[in-house]
């Protein structure tokens, strides 16, 4: 049951769901409600929400990743090989 210093009616599952956008313009102004820092999986969400209309295969995705660590082993590699020391296994 919702207090009534809530005015908003509630709803199955406890009325949590996204918040409505405010209906000026703007955002958080001064003298506005405090907010805490945005945490990185928030920031993970809006991106998400945000950025990316339409998300890249599982196939691209993975490819990027073996691409990547292949680059990053080859310029281990060479990092050691320049400085002529063992890299560690």
């Amino acid at each position: 049951m919702t207090p009534a210093r809530h005015p908003q009616p509630t709803r199955a599952g406890g009325g949590r769901r996204d918040p409505e956008p405010p209906a000026e313009a703007g955002g958080a102004e001064k003298g506005g409600d405090p907010l805490v820092r945005v945490s990185v999986p928030e920031v993970r969400k809006l991106l998400l929400k945000l950025a990316w209309a339409s998300l890249p295969s599982a196939e691209r995705v993975l490819a990027w990743s073996v691409w990547r660590r292949r680059h990053q082993h080859r310029a281990r590699a060479c990092h050691y090989r320049k400085r002529k020391a063992k890299p560690p296994d």
